[in-house]
């Protein structure tokens, strides 16, 4: 296994992570990554308490944000990496984003209601930072309950795509999504193609300014791996990946697995131009 000198995609407990800022810092130097982004759900917040935690042997830190974004029932998620955080129009769009998952959550409660499930959004609300609240927090709520034993449960039986309670997202389309990226100081890359069937649309999102492609992921495919590399190679898009990591026992990758060799980060910071 290559060594993996960058991890470009991790959540803190500002979005859906259940890990501070801090001590993800210290859980990637321990895994030996160098470099680590923060690319938390609709929220830029947790880039500065990451930014004064900072010691000398600490991984170089990546500003970032996984922006959610919507096409008709299909939803596709942007990596934004090298952002300015303190970018107005990107923090106002990321307070517009955070009230529509208000609203969203509310509903995806009372739809469990229907369903027998009675949970107080104030307990939902209270695990979030903010106010961004996510899926991951009502299924820790259901968890807590006893409505289900864990939170793989909670999502392949009512919060899972597709499943009774799912209410869809209504955000940004990819393309103003891109725009806000880039707008920001930034490069966007889609994330995990492999989830959601969003691969076919990376050659029209070129066109739009996308810079790359989350290559490798924990929920890719070995095969999934090598297409969407070809993909990269053919469309001039610049590979990425990371772990998606947001904690342990979450479902989700492990720090230090999936992510980017010395030679690939180099090859996506330089095309960014980041020294």
């Amino acid at each position: 296994m290559p060594q993996i000198y960058a991890d470009m995609h991790v959540h803190s407990l500002y979005s859906d992570g259940r890990v501070s800022p801090e001590d993800l810092l210290l859980s990637a130097a321990y895994a030996g990554l160098s470099v680590l982004a923060l690319t938390d759900h609709d929220t830029v917040d947790g880039i500065e308490p990451m930014r004064v935690a900072l010691s000398g042997d600490a991984p170089r830190i990546v500003p970032g944000v996984e922006l959610s974004c919507t096409e008709g029932d299909r939803e596709i998620h942007l990596l934004g990496y090298w952002i300015d955080p303190e970018h107005r129009p990107l923090r106002r769009e990321l307070r517009r984003i955070r009230d529509a998952r208000i609203d969203r959550a509310q509903n995806i409660v009372d739809r469990l209601r229907e369903h027998q499930i009675a949970l107080e959004f104030d307990d939902v609300m209270a695990l979030t930072r903010n106010g961004l609240v996510g899926r991951l927090h009502i299924a820790e709520v259901m968890r807590r309950s006893g409505h289900v034993p864990d939170l793989q449960a909670a999502f392949r039986d009512y919060l899972g795509d597709g499943r009774p309670a799912v209410v869809p997202k209504r955000f940004l389309t990819p393309e103003e999504g891109i725009r806000i990226i880039r707008d920001a100081g930034g490069v966007a890359v889609l994330a995990h193609p492999g989830i959601g069937g969003v691969a076919g649309m990376a050659g029209r999102l070129k066109e739009q300014g996308l810079h790359g492609l989350e290559v490798w992921h924990p929920k890719h495919t070995h095969r999934e791996n090598e297409r969407f590399a070809e993909l990269c190679t053919t469309l001039g898009l610049v590979p990425t990946g990371g772990s998606d990591y947001h904690g342990s026992h979450t479902g989700t990758g492990t720090l230090g697995y999936f992510g980017l060799t010395l030679e690939g980060y180099e090859r996506l910071a330089g095309s960014a131009s980041i020294s």
